[in-house]
């Protein structure tokens, strides 16, 4: 056992003690005695740590993600703003049989100003299990660099970022029209997740 726990619930042992000798002494007491017997109930479930009701991954069947461009787990030149900017091919394993379609984000959670939104597409029909360019029926949204489609990794000189290529199955047709930003794209895909996977690759500017 813990030492702090252990600690923590000889504490609350004297405290119930302690109740149930002022009861015994004085009726008025009573009152006392039950609410601390409850509060003691209430103790072994909070620190339990249970599943969370309304968990957003609880369900999620989970994607291999890969890219052929990013074998070694960093982003080659090309494919950054130091150089031509191409947007690196993704495959992905299939996803659940329910898929209606999917949808992709490209993050850099490293970002000095909180997560960058690098790219944004949805609307991708559930058959497609690779990406090298754009499907005719998709739809990409607007970057954090105020554009639509891909932007590739741009970090401020220092430490390594790692971005995060996240591919979502979706149980529902979003009928989103291109231009969404991330917080409009994921308000509508929440609560639509069958499935779930990522990629991370790393950009560093020496």
């Amino acid at each position: 056992m813990d030492p702090l726990q252990h600690a923590t619930e000889a504490a609350d042992l004297h405290e119930w003690e302690m109740s149930l000798r002022l009861a015994r002494m004085s009726s008025p007491f009573s009152r006392i005695l039950r609410m601390r017997l409850a509060s003691l109930s209430v103790l072994p479930l909070t620190e339990c740590g249970g599943s969370q009701v309304n968990d957003p991954d609880h369900g999620e069947s989970p994607l291999t993600v890969a890219s052929p461009d990013l074998t070694g787990g960093t982003f080659p030149r090309e494919f950054t703003c130091d150089g031509a900017n191409r947007r690196p091919r993704l495959e992905w394993s299939t996803p659940p049989p329910d898929t209606q379609e999917l949808a992709i984000e490209l993050l850099d959670p490293d970002a000095p100003g909180g997560t960058f939104t690098h790219w944004l597409v949805y609307g991708i029909p559930s058959g497609v299990s690779s990406l090298a360019a754009v499907p005719a029926d998709a739809a990409e949204g607007v970057n954090d660099f105020g554009r639509r489609g891909y932007g590739g990794p741009c970090p401020p000189r220092g430490a390594a970022h790692h971005y995060h290529f996240v591919v979502l199955a979706l149980d529902t047709r979003l009928g989103l029209a291109a231009g969404a930003t991330r917080p409009v794209l994921e308000s509508r895909i929440r609560g639509h997740v069958l499935g779930k996977g990522e990629l991370v690759a790393t950009y560093q500017r020496g």
